[in-house]
């Protein structure tokens, strides 16, 4: 099955997770027993696998970390308050989190790559230094690729083909 058939049956679960979710307050202890898992999984996976990735064709019992990280994310974003910078700050970046959720994947691989090349193989040290070089290089490229016509068409394509057929109706009514 190609990769994206297998990517989406995996994820659009995750998606459908999220949508049901995003109307519902998690309780606190969810969020604390979420990243209690979460920080085992990475312990349990950095002694026994750390060179093997979850498969997306058969994710198996280690695919559970899909469903903790969604449940990880809806039940501590909810919590924070407001009116506080980092709040703010991620609320920004959700008007344009399909665009980094797009670029960061390969950007994450070429950072991992990059700090594997450079003798960093501590898991922890590459996974902090993966999600905020991915977080940040990902809206680097957004915002260059953003300025740029023919390739924010890539990103947004509904913005040019409407603006096309609202011209191309104002056109067939003169």
């Amino acid at each position: 099955m190609p990769f994206i058939d297998i990517g989406a049956l995996v994820w659009c679960p995750m998606f459908v997770l999220g949508k049901i979710l995003k109307n519902i307050i998690l309780k606190k202890y969810i969020a604390y027993l979420m990243v209690f898992f979460y920080t085992i999984y990475i312990i349990l996976w950095m002694l026994f696998s750390f060179k093997i990735q979850i498969g997306y064709s058969t994710p198996g019992f280690r695919g559970i970390i899909f469903v903790v990280s969604v449940l990880l994310a809806f039940s501590v974003f909810p919590s924070l308050k407001e009116d506080n910078n980092f709040f703010k700050y991620f609320t920004k970046c959700g008007e344009i989190s399909l665009p980094i959720y797009l670029i960061h994947v390969p950007v994450a691989s070429v950072v991992r790559i990059v700090l594997l090349k450079l003798g960093v193989t501590q898991v922890f040290v590459q996974l902090a230094l993966g999600i905020v070089g991915a977080w940040f290089i990902s809206i680097i490229i957004f915002k260059s690729i953003h300025r740029f016509k023919y390739f924010d068409f890539f990103l947004y394509p509904m913005n040019y083909i409407k603006k096309d057929k609202q011209e191309g109706s104002k056109a067939g009514a003169l």
